[in-house]
This record gives C-alpha cells, sequence and structure tokens, in this order.
C-alpha cells in the first residue's frame, strides 16, 4: 500500500470541497489532520451534508461520529493523507499464480537456516522478478522468511 500527502487551501470552501471530492474518490477514507494540536483523525464519509470521522481521542465517542463532535474541525484541519495505490484491492483470478514442484523443509524450527525451490508461474504471463517467500504460524504470524526466489529468464 502507499500514501500521499497534500496540504490543505486555507479557504474553509475551498477546504470543504476538496474533502468532499476525496471522499468521493477514496471511500476507504482519509487522514485529516490539524497541525495546531497536533492530532488527526479519520474522515470516513459525507453524508447530507456532515462530515463523518472516527477519532482515536480518548475525550470522543469511539465508532462513527460528526466531525462537530471531534477533537479537531475542518476549519482547523491543515492537511490530509489518502492512499494512492493498494495492491490488495486489485482483482486476480483465484489460480493466476501457479506454484510448481516447490520443495521446502518439511519440519522447521524458529530460527533455522531454510531453503525453498520450486517455480511460480503467473497464469496471465505476467512478468515476476523475484517470490519472497515466509512461513507463518497458526496466528498468520511470520516465523520464518526465505530469500526473494529469483525467477526463471522466461519471466516464470
Amino acid at each position: 500500500m502507499q500514501v500521499g500527502y497534500a496540504t490543505l487551501p486555507s479557504s474553509n470552501a475551498e477546504k470543504t470541497q476538496v474533502l468532499i471530492e476525496l471522499l468521493a474518490k477514496h471511500p476507504e477514507g482519509i487522514v485529516l489532520y490539524d497541525r495546531r494540536q497536533p492530532h488527526a483523525v479519520l474522515l470516513t464519509d459525507y453524508t447530507d451534508g456532515v462530515f463523518y470521522c472516527s477519532d482515536p481521542a480518548g475525550s470522543v465517542s469511539s465508532g462513527r461520529v460528526p466531525i462537530s463532535g471531534a477533537s479537531i474541525s475542518i476549519a482547523g484541519a491543515s492537511c490530509y493523507w489518502y492512499i494512492t495505490s493498494d495492491q490488495n484491492s486489485i482483482n486476480t483470478q483465484p489460480d493466476s499464480l501457479r506454484l510448481e514442484g516447490v520443495r521446502y523443509p518439511v519440519n522447521l524450527r524458529t530460527g533455522s537456516g531454510m531453503s525453498v525451490s520450486g517455480t511460480v508461474a503467473s497464469a496471465s504471463n505476467s512478468v515476476l522478478t523475484e517470490v519472497e517467500v515466509a512461513i507463518l504460524d497458526a496466528a498468520d504470524q511470520t516465523v520464518q522468511s526465505a530469500e526473494p526466489l529469483p525467477t526463471s529468464p522466461a519471466g516464470r
């Protein structure tokens, strides 16, 4: 995921319009920041003429609240962060990558070395430059990572 940063115009009317347009492009929300406090909230939506947010301040109700109930205001906000690229949102076919002939240790202990070999092939003929391998435990926590595997000259 990649995140972008930008400053808001000083005019409250322009600031409001920019935020409405941003939320239309970014339904996941944007992080709105007030440098004077300093504090940030997740601006979630603009519905029926009201901005809503989630404010992590302990003095503010949890969940989605109107910005008027948050610890910062639109007028005081000076800049924002937003998602510019999210690889998780790219739709791929479930079998667009295939693992062929992958070999790895059957029993692996935390901290021990490992090697992984095999071929990763792309059904869509995408060019793969390297593949990273990680071993996860039952709680999806990384136990061990292997060096990136180079792909074959054919881009597989």
